[in-house]
């Protein structure tokens, strides 16, 4: 599940072993010819819960020096189980532990735009949606910039930017198959979509659902819930293994998935 645009070349892709070794220390001094440099940065998101279906946003803010100007082009890939490509400058968002309900997506990649500043020393910010089911503490783990030298390498970030989301009511949704999924065979797939803790049904909520055994797939069936917070659609799946993929999609990026 790719959200969304790849531009020109150079993707980055991150490791675990590649992380540690660019956080493991502060951020160093911008050189003649090296990459930039995160000097300073900072997150927030909505000081109030996020209820239900409703979403908030999270803000970062980020201080970028370089040597030559920072290139506002190219894409990232953090080099996760999913991973995520956004255009560059970005920064990388992780959130700690599972959020409510187990289904929200716990890593966010974020556009930063030149808000203050020049392309050598200036302000970026970006900011990007969340559901109640994103709910958690979010850090900040690394930018991603290029300026023809660096070739989007992540860079060292503060490992103190921080901030709690907090939620009420995220929606949890039931599904079945019936009959149980055959190679080749139509099922027809039903479920219900309601709230966590007052059990309302959701009304008019747009899925993406598909039969299939890859969590990597995009689902390309759209379905919106009834009244009752119900839906039903007839899938061909491709093989026995085949489970329900769900996906609710945000501003374009999905925010929540049954994988």
């Amino acid at each position: 599940m790719r959200d969304a645009l790849l531009h020109r070349s150079r993707p980055l892709v991150l490791s675990a072993m590649v992380l540690g070794a660019f956080l493991s220390g502060a951020p160093a001094a911008a050189t003649a010819d090296g990459p930039p440099v995160v000097a300073a940065a900072s997150l927030s998101g909505p000081t109030a819960r996020i209820t239900g279906t409703g979403y908030g946003l999270l803000t970062v803010s980020v201080r970028l020096t370089s040597p030559s100007p920072i290139l506002a082009s190219g894409s990232v890939d953090t080099g996760g189980s999913e991973p995520l490509y956004v255009p560059c400058p970005c920064a990388v968002l992780t959130r700690a532990g599972a959020g409510p309900g187990g289904h929200g997506r716990a890593e966010l990649a974020v556009t930063l735009h030149l808000t203050e500043g020049s392309a050598t020393d200036g302000t970026w910010v970006g900011r990007v949606a969340i559901t109640s089911g994103q709910a958690g503490i979010w850090r900040l783990r690394g930018v991603g910039a290029d300026n023809s030298t660096s070739h989007y390498q992540l860079l060292a970030a503060p490992t103190d930017v921080s901030v709690n989301v907090r939620a009420v009511d995220w929606i949890t949704v039931t599904t079945t198959a019936s009959p149980p999924p055959r190679r080749g065979r139509s099922s027809v797939v039903t479920g219900v979509v309601r709230l966590a803790r007052s059990h309302r049904p959701v009304k008019g909520l747009r899925l993406n659902v598909d039969l299939t055994d890859d969590c990597t797939e995009e689902p390309a069936t759209a379905v919106r819930t009834d009244r009752n917070g119900r839906f039903r659609v007839r899938l061909r799946a491709v093989s026995s293994r085949d489970d329900v993929l769900w996906q609710r999609r945000l501003n374009g990026r999905i925010a929540e998935s049954s994988c």
